[in-house]
């Protein structure tokens, strides 16, 4: 049984992909969505614990934007940035207005990604954290 739901929101398909091949090992429940818009149909459907959203998305809203709703409709959802158009401006925003957990960039480390998720997972109220 998966220790947690992950959405994963990014517009690029060899993102998702690469994502869904290293975390998609049955420890996790992967979701994935190309848009903000999308991410929060999925979020309004299941049971989500954690999103990693990346910032430059198509459609009305920006990663940070995203995150920033998430955390009002969803406060128990864990938020994890994971962006390629990283700046200290973007990541600031990220933590202030979004709450992100942890902001990452790309090309991220597998070995940083696993812990940041095994951190993240402690945060996931119970009863069905890791």
């Amino acid at each position: 049984m998966p220790v947690a739901s992950i959405l994963i929101v990014d517009d690029e398909e060899i993102i998702r992909e690469s994502l869904r091949c290293r975390l998609g090992t049955g420890e996790y429940e992967l979701h994935f969505a190309t848009c903000s818009e999308a991410a929060l149909e999925i979020l309004g459907k299941e049971r989500i614990d954690i999103v990693i959203s990346d910032n430059v998305m198509p459609g009305g809203m920006v990663g940070v934007q995203f995150l920033r709703v998430v955390s009002h409709l969803h406060p128990e959802v864990v938020r994890i940035m994971l962006t390629g158009q990283g700046s200290l401006q973007t990541a600031v925003d990220a933590i202030n207005k979004g709450e992100v957990f942890r902001f990452l960039e790309k090309p991220w480390s597998d070995q940083e990604l696993q812990a940041v998720l095994r951190a993240a997972c402690k945060r996931i109220p119970k009863p069905r954290g890791c």
